[in-house]
């Protein structure tokens, strides 16, 4: 048996990082939210890692271009995450 996030919880995180891209915040920022926020649930449930975390917010994320930023930092998670490419180098973003 595998426990997944609730969808409300993902529906939160992705109405958040709406609403910071409609206030015109960084990819930097939003992309350290993002962190900060699977960070977050990946040490309290203590058995969800950061990149199933990432990719279960893409899979439930229907707005692309948020979507591109998860995407981004999944892929920079694999090298270094501060020096993540920018969006608009995300298949998809607009």
């Amino acid at each position: 048996m595998r426990i997944v996030p609730h969808l409300r919880t993902l529906r939160k995180a992705r109405m958040q990082i709406l609403s910071m891209v409609r206030a015109g915040l960084s990819i930097h920022s939003i992309r350290a939210y993002l962190h900060q926020w699977s960070s977050w649930w990946q040490n309290t449930a203590g058995f969800w890692t950061l990149e199933e975390l990432l990719n279960w917010f893409i899979t439930k994320c229907w707005d692309i271009p948020l979507a591109a930023v998860a995407a981004g930092l999944l892929r920079a998670n694999k090298a270094t995450l501060w020096s993540s490419p920018s969006l608009m180098d995300c298949p998809g973003a607009v």
